[in-house]
């Protein structure tokens, strides 16, 4: 496969650069200058992909998967491994990090891998059917051992992805970027969920199995098409470390700048994979919710991250990373508050505006944490410092998940009434995430950020002013009081 030659970009990519470091930007037809009619052509296809994989996700998985995992027979336990799976995968990227030192292109790799990913998903629906005569534990742990495989071939290409995406795109307003990014796929997931619970609700009479095999077709079919997409993206030639062994390996824990976000990110999937891959089953069997109702709120959560979070990464590229992890951060145990308090009667209306808040707060991190592993990793050993990051935030998940799946199933039976609300297994489980992600505010304050402002100055000089714009008109939550920057 042929790797055409990249646009330049006005600065280097790996230098970490933040608006402290170069000149003031100007802006043209309200996109930066560094942005050239080639770059701009560039990130329309990294977005567009980046939407087609949003219908690969939520046509593949979601609350559906948790509804055809149940009619395979699944248990709790078997949740909780489903929930360690893509943790536990992320241990690959090393793998991957180690691959990536030793390829000058990656492009001829990434794509025949990341289709293959594409289309495990479609394996996984055909298990009862290529198994007929199986019984549910064998077809439970075949769709478990596929959806391993689809996980560790994903994560194969994720070191591959950040570094090609990083040695391509202009630095300075990167977060910008990722933000106009993340709000199309936003949209893109909305409106995805919102076809797949028509689907399911249209079909809720035919078995879930048939309704999960056509759904998954359809993702795969999107999912393959974003990836093919990146063929007319060009790629740059990797930098690769002069070491690339034992050295590159243990570079992002030797870095004592570096090192507090590995152990930030750690600590922060512990604490957020303890209570989330329980939330779509907690929704179906104890609030009693229809699958499109699960649905439905899923549609609304990704509206959240669509509506009100359109100029995060214009103030992620202000104010820095760190503040803004902070924030996110501190704030992410509200929606384990409101399961831990729901019940079956007030789930629609307490949940749907928890799920719009926290998907703003998800958004948040996630640009924050992408910024972050872009900037602050030198460019020669790139693979090894996203590798360093996901791998052991993926361990950190996958242990809790385990952890809490088992609970949940040993704690099965238990019941008791507190201050007049019924608890069971799964207010214990969620109790305890809700102590362990307050937690991971202490992990979030050392992480290093010279460049970056303080968290309160974030708060006084944009959350504040921007929390009243939206008391006074909603649809102006984070607009900006001036044009500039």
């Amino acid at each position: 496969m042929k790797n055409s030659e990249a646009p330049a970009a006005p600065s280097d990519p790996g230098t970490g650069m933040t608006p402290e470091d170069s000149p003031i930007s100007r802006r043209a037809d309200g996109v930066p200058i560094e942005w050239t009619p080639a770059i701009q052509g560039i990130l329309k296809r990294v977005t567009l992909a980046g939407c087609l994989a949003m219908v690969y996700v939520e046509f593949t998985g979601s609350a559906a998967q948790v509804e055809y995992a149940r009619s395979l027979g699944a248990t709790e336990f078997h949740f909780g491994v489903l929930g360690a799976i893509p943790s536990a995968a992320l241990l690959l990227q090393f793998l991957s990090a180690f691959w990536l030192n030793r390829l000058r292109y990656r492009k001829r790799v990434w794509i025949p891998l990341m289709t293959l990913h594409r289309l495990v998903p479609v394996a996984v629906a055909i298990v009862p059917y290529a198994m007929p005569a199986a019984d549910s534990h064998t077809w439970v742990w075949t769709m478990l051992g596929l959806l391993a495989l689809s996980h560790g071939l994903g994560n194969l290409g994720v070191p591959m992805w950040f570094g090609w995406m990083a040695d391509l795109l202009p630095p300075r307003h990167l977060a910008e970027y990722w933000s106009m990014r993340r709000r199309a796929q936003a949209f893109t997931s909305a409106c995805a969920l919102l076809a797949s619970a028509g689907f399911f609700w249209w079909l809720s009479a035919v078995d879930i199995r048939v309704t999960f095999l056509a759904a998954s077709l359809a993702g795969a079919a999107a999912g393959v098409a974003d990836i093919l997409l990146f063929i007319g993206v060009p790629e740059p030639p990797n930098a690769r470390p002069a070491d690339g062994g034992w050295a590159s390996f243990t570079a992002p824990f030797r870095d004592a700048e570096y090192r507090p976000f590995i152990v930030f990110s750690a600590y922060w999937s512990f604490a957020a994979t303890w209570s989330f891959p329980f939330f779509r089953l907690y929704m179906l069997t104890e609030l009693g919710l229809s699958l499109p109702a699960t649905m439905a709120l899923f549609l609304v959560h990704a509206l959240g991250g669509a509506l009100f979070t359109a100029n995060f990464g214009r103030l992620i590229d202000k104010m820095g990373q760190r503040p803004v992890i902070i924030l996110c951060t501190a704030l992410k145990s509200g929606i384990v508050l409101a399961f831990l308090f729901v019940t079956p009667a007030s789930a629609a209306w307490v949940l749907a505006p928890v799920f719009v808040f926290d998907n703003i707060m998800n958004t948040g991190l996630l640009i924050g944490h992408n910024g972050y592993v872009l900037r602050e990793s030198p460019r020669e050993n790139r693979g090894m410092y996203v590798a360093a990051v996901q791998a052991c935030s993926g361990l950190a998940g996958a242990a809790a998940a385990l952890i809490a799946g088992d609970l949940l199933q040993r704690w099965d039976g238990y019941a008791e009434v507190w201050m007049g609300m019924a608890m069971n297994h799964y207010h214990l489980v969620f109790a305890i995430g809700i102590v362990l992600r307050l937690g991971a505010i202490a992990m979030a304050l050392r992480i290093r950020e010279p460049r970056s402002q303080a968290t309160d100055e974030v708060l006084i000089q944009t959350v504040m002013p921007a929390m009243m714009r939206w008391m006074r008109a909603p649809a102006g939550f984070f607009s900006r009081e001036q044009k500039g920057d």
